[in-house]
């Protein structure tokens, strides 16, 4: 894993219906993620990983996943653009609607812009761990959210994110 330092911030407006502020930092080879609400997923993907290459998400057995189905999502490269595919359903009941397939310009599932993008191809064209984290207000109500996006095979990334309130 890289040592290299990253960081990207949002503030204002991030989609309709959604304001906040985040930032968020490459994992550190000498510093491996010790949050406990990662930390196992971290794990899991390390251990998927043949060789140092990185995994593909046919690599992890459903049931692997289970502990994070309703938090865990992943991104697809597609045309400048990453598509985001939902894995669990307690993300839909957040934002409110359903929020597969659909491209990261379009998404209004939590705070995305240029920072989001940037974040994401430093994921998966570095093949970096990424821990972001911030505050989004939405339906009149703020929340502290901090989550972790794990580089796969074919220039996607597997995320999951907690929401603290």
């Amino acid at each position: 894993m890289y040592t290299r330092t990253a960081e990207g911030a949002l503030g204002g407006k991030c989609a309709t219906g959604f304001n906040g502020d985040w930032g968020w930092t490459v994992a550190r080879a000498e510093m491996p993620v010790t949050h406990a609400d990662f930390a196992s997923l971290y794990r899991l993907w390390e251990k998927r990983r043949n060789g140092g290459a990185l995994p593909g998400l046919d690599d992890f057995p459903f049931d692997e996943l289970a502990p994070w189905l309703g938090n865990i999502s992943v991104a697809r490269a597609i045309r400048d653009d990453f598509e985001l595919e939902l894995l669990g359903c307690s993300m839909v009941d957040e934002c409110g609607r359903e929020a597969s397939r659909i491209t990261l310009s379009n998404s209004r599932f939590g705070p995305v812009g240029a920072s989001a993008r940037e974040m994401l191809e430093t994921v998966t064209d570095m093949g970096v761990v990424a821990l972001p984290c911030g505050t989004t207000e939405w339906r009149g109500r703020t929340f502290g959210w901090h989550g972790i996006a794990l580089p796969l095979a074919s220039r996607s990334a597997l995320m999951t994110l907690h929401v603290v309130h």
